[in-house]
């Protein structure tokens, strides 16, 4: 029995580690009773009689060295690190052994309070054998319901008391009923079908302004088959849609029914959605300089969904639809500039495709622009001229509002990614049929793409070329899949973190370099062999599923460890910001807690060994062929 005056500071210690922070304060007051403490002296060994007997062993300072019965190194493990459960789990498993490799303390919990422990199930899970069994169970640890406005479905924010009309209803009609029940909409019915919708702005640029006869039918003045999303969709998913199209209200539906509509200015004056604020914000104005003043909002929105436990990938595709719609108006805000000095409209039609995370909807607070240009086949080298200054401008007045120039000059700015069609796809057939490593490093590039602005048809032509030219094309694939390998994630084989050993960031470890991208990579592997256009990790991996090329555990493990690190890296953002430290993806372990420390090394064994999978697969044995 533990000395009553060291109780509370072995419960305060055990309270800090997952998953003993899970218990009840009752349980946990009875798991710190049972607590034994153990001193081991440097090069010490636990006595073979303690293991005999089975305990879960908590250092609480100090470092142990774990050894499998025939003296081969098992596990180097420091303060707050766990070990011992797998004996307890399955007492037919061989002895180990363990040193202190410092002056160590233990904390020992005897095997039959670690077995009444079990019935917890969250606390269960942390000890299964499996790493991906135990990275679910933190998933559900780290991540709360998806309760927040933009993970909600449609149906729980949208407005169930529409005005709906026939398309003969007269215009001052449409509008009075409107007016009545204070609704910016009115959807046009026939039949029972929805065929058409008005809004407000409708009435004043197509009514007012124009000078429409008010006693005309509606269906003179309305947008005739709306886009629309269904009740099960997310209100992110909305969102995006709505700014994609540049328009401020949905119909919902359920199958052909529309069961009411969902409004940008509502969400934004009943819920606070800031980050549809904000994109309304940029659409409205008209100079670099207040676009530049909207953007600290970005920071404050970041951190806000980071401190609510927002799934990492929805967080990222917020913070892309930030820079999707300032995108946007920067080209607008430039095409108007280029007027007004004498340069002329744009002299062909074109297409801004965003490359990288923002093409993937996977974009960060750190993250800086990669873009392109896609010119029609008519550009003439004089047009080639505008576009370029169009380019220069844009590329540094998104610098300008905090999306610092790639060092990599992936910029539509740079001349060789400002070309007519039939060049860009000179350059895929050229990256994908000779396979070189400049090549491999531009092809992984640009076959994550994604129209912005402009002739989505030209960036949509781009990917059925690749997807033509990657299909049954081993060697590519092949080649591929060697070159996003080389990089491994940062565990040893004694699982301890790989660390950078010297420089500014000595004792560190790149998390997006060695753990995010690396999935990023496999996904667009398997994106390819499922001949998937969708360019974000997620989809990639589902879509991957559907066809039959990825199984659906592999799929959950991958996902898994994939939403794990994400989380991890942006809490790690968020931290730097509160502490007002510059972003960067560079993790030193003793910052974490040992709950991210823990399951952070089930992470990058998932990635290793999908890794492994896919380099059997698809690089060794097509290589033989």
């Amino acid at each position: 029995m533990i000395d009553s005056s060291l109780l509370p500071n072995v419960r305060d210690f055990i309270a800090q580690l997952y998953p003993f922070n899970r218990l009840p304060a009752s349980l946990l007051e009875q798991v710190s009773t049972s607590i034994q403490i153990s001193y081991l002296e440097k090069g010490e060994w636990i006595r073979a009689e303690q293991l005999s007997e089975g305990c879960l062993y908590i250092i609480r300072s100090g470092a142990i060295e774990e050894f499998e019965n025939n003296g081969e190194l098992r596990a180097r493990l420091d303060q707050g690190e766990i070990f011992g459960f797998t004996k307890l789990i399955d007492p037919s498993l061989q002895r180990f052994k363990a040193t202190a490799l410092e002056n160590t303390l233990l904390y020992m919990l005897p095997g039959e309070k670690f077995h009444e422990l079990s019935d917890d199930p969250a606390f269960s899970a942390y000890f299964a054998p499996q790493s991906q069994e135990r990275l679910r169970s933190a998933l559900q640890h780290t991540q709360t319901p998806d309760d927040a406005l933009l993970m909600q479905n449609v149906l729980q924010v949208c407005n169930r008391h529409t005005v709906e009309v026939s398309p003969d209803c007269p215009i001052q009609e449409t509008a009075q009923r409107m007016s009545a029940i204070a609704s910016a909409s009115a959807l046009i019915i026939e039949d029972e079908h929805l065929i058409g919708l008005v809004t407000n702005r409708d009435l004043t640029k197509r009514v007012v302004a124009s000078g429409i006869d008010v006693n005309l039918p509606v269906s003179e003045v309305m947008t005739p088959s709306p886009s629309t999303v269904e009740l099960t969709d997310s209100v992110l998913h909305s969102i995006s849609k709505m700014m994609q199209l540049g328009i401020q209200v949905l119909p919902v539906m359920q199958g052909s029914t529309v069961v009411g509509v969902i409004n940008a200015c509502d969400l934004v004056q009943k819920h606070g959605a800031q980050a549809i604020y904000l994109i309304d914000a940029i659409q409205r104005q008209d100079s670099v300089d207040l676009l530049v003043e909207l953007m600290p909002q970005r920071q404050r929105i970041f951190e806000a969904l980071v401190e609510h436990e927002t799934r990492p990938d929805h967080v990222g595709k917020v913070m892309t639809m930030i820079a999707d719609a300032l995108t946007v108006r920067l080209l607008q805000l430039a095409e108007i500039s280029l007027l007004n000095a004498g340069a002329g409209a744009p002299p062909c039609a074109y297409a801004w495709m965003a490359t990288g995370s923002q093409a993937r909807f996977e974009l960060q607070l750190v993250s800086d622009q990669d873009n392109a240009l896609v010119l029609s086949r008519s550009a003439t080298p004089s047009d080639r001229v505008y576009f370029q200054q169009l380019a220069d401008i844009v590329c540094q007045d998104l610098a300008a509002c905090g999306y610092s120039l790639c060092p990599g000059d992936v910029m539509a700015s740079n001349p060789l990614w400002c070309q007519p069609l039939h060049v860009w796809e000179q350059y895929y057939r050229q990256w994908i049929t000779l396979p070189e490593l400049k090549a491999l490093l531009n092809v992984s590039i640009f076959l994550d793409t994604r129209c912005i602005y402009g002739e989505e048809s030209f960036v949509h032509e781009l990917q059925m070329v690749a997807a033509k030219l990657v299909k049954g094309n081993r060697r590519f694939i092949a080649a591929l899949t060697a070159n996003c390998t080389k990089i491994s994630p940062p565990i040893g084989f004694f699982r301890n973190f790989v660390l950078v050993k010297g420089g500014d960031n000595k004792n560190t470890f790149n998390i997006k370099k060695r753990a995010v991208s690396l999935i990023v990579d496999v996904a667009r592997i398997y994106g390819l062999l499922a001949n998937c256009l969708l360019p974000s990790t997620t989809q990639r991996l589902q879509y991957a599923v559907d066809q039959g090329v990825l199984h659906q555990a592999s799929h959950d493990d991958l996902y898994g460890a994939y939403r794990f690190v994400c989380s991890v890296r942006q809490r790690h953002q968020l931290q730097a910001l509160k502490a007002g430290n510059d972003l960067n993806n560079h993790l030193h372990p003793k910052s974490m807690s040992h709950f991210e420390r823990s399951h952070l090394k089930d992470a990058f064994r998932v990635i290793a060994s999908t890794q492994e999978v896919v380099t059997m697969a698809y690089s060794i044995n097509d290589e033989r062929r």
